[in-house]
């Protein structure tokens, strides 16, 4: 079973939500299990590519899902990530051996307003 939360990749000794991004056509499907905020489970959000850009895209869509949808009965596998709030970002964490941005794999920032799903599940935790 995965926890809640995880320290920081990048050691600065903060917790950040653990949530899972699966890939759909035009989308990630991201889902964080624990404080309800629009599922029984906690929350499920998509986030389209043009978003984050195609280089971050792209570079999402390699990391290997290996864990279950959260939704009952689904089959549909995804790859664990880590979030937290800094200002009125979003700020993910996606460990991969195949470093983009950090030793760990990648970071990258989305704005609160565009996942608020995502922000107040944060928040909540």
């Amino acid at each position: 079973m995965l926890k809640a939360k995880a320290k920081s990749l990048a050691d600065t000794g903060r917790n950040y939500s653990v949530i899972r991004f699966s890939v759909r056509d035009n989308c990630f499907h991201i889902q964080g299990k624990g404080v309800s905020v629009n599922r029984d489970y906690g929350f499920a959000e998509d986030l389209e590519f043009n978003v984050i850009g195609s280089e971050i895209a792209n570079y999402l869509m390699k990391v290997p899902r290996y864990v279950m949808s959260l939704y009952p009965g689904s089959v549909v596998e995804y790859f664990i990530a880590q979030a937290v709030i800094n200002d009125n970002m979003v700020h993910f964490q996606v460990p991969h051996f195949d470093k983009f941005n950090r030793d760990y794999g990648i970071s990258f920032n989305i704005s609160k307003s565009t996942l608020p799903s995502v922000a107040s599940f944060i928040e909540k935790s």
